[in-house]
């Protein structure tokens, strides 16, 4: 007759000597047909692991050590340098843009250091080139921004509840594609300052495209 191995087991219980390893040397046991399977061994297999896993995660949480301000704005800065390049690159277009409107190169710096919206800014350039008003250029910035709106309040859920107001009106004032994409990726709750760090390069990354395309657009016989 064969061995039956887990017999001293109890029948939808754990072996308190083995703990866990009682209940998965049953259930190996079952798989190789010498003990037959019962709900109660599947039950007290799962009831273990799952207070393993629990006891796991608790553990990671409690020595997960937690990022100081300056480590997660470096962490932003370091991310957000490719989108730096990108943007300075792609201004280049709105400083030309801005150069056939009138702007001047500090003026349309300017623009794109408190507009920091590539769609924004061209139908601002557009409607000025085409001598809109003031409320036309208004409504129509407004428009072309709007997809923001839904952005800030999906990055809003990504914050701490006591985080302050200030932190979410600066984090608001430059959620463009980008930077939204890097800050809703960010692992666990969102520090402000790591947004600061991407923030602190790209918005002068797309001030400069705009600037020296400006420039540019001057020499160039556009």
């Amino acid at each position: 007759s064969r061995h039956l191995r887990g017999d001293s087991l109890p029948l939808g219980g754990r072996d308190p000597g083995r703990g866990h390893q009682g209940a998965g040397q049953r259930l190996q046991d079952q798989s190789e047909g010498l003990v037959p399977a019962d709900a109660g061994a599947c039950a007290a297999l799962t009831y273990g692991l799952k207070g393993l896993y629990h006891r796991e995660n608790r553990w990671e949480m409690e020595e997960k050590p937690v990022e100081s301000n300056q480590t997660c704005f470096r962490r932003g800065v370091r991310d957000g340098m490719p989108i730096a390049l990108g943007y300075f690159a792609v201004a280049f277009t709105l400083g030309i843009a801005a150069k056939n409107a009138g702007f001047s190169a500090l003026q349309a710096m300017v623009e794109s250091l408190t507009n920091n919206a590539s769609a924004g800014e061209y139908a601002v350039f557009s409607l000025v080139s085409a001598g809109a008003g003031y409320w036309e250029v208004a409504v129509m910035t407004l428009v072309a921004n709007a997809r923001y709106l839904l952005m800030s309040c999906a990055l809003s859920q990504k914050l701490a509840p006591e985080t302050g107001m200030g932190h979410r009106m600066l984090l608001a004032f430059d959620v463009t594609d980008e930077i939204f994409g890097v800050s809703i990726a960010f692992p666990g709750r969102l520090n402000p300052f790591y947004t600061y760090g991407a923030m602190a390069v790209a918005i002068p990354g797309w001030a400069l495209g705009t600037f020296f395309g400006v420039v540019v657009g001057n020499v160039l016989p556009l």
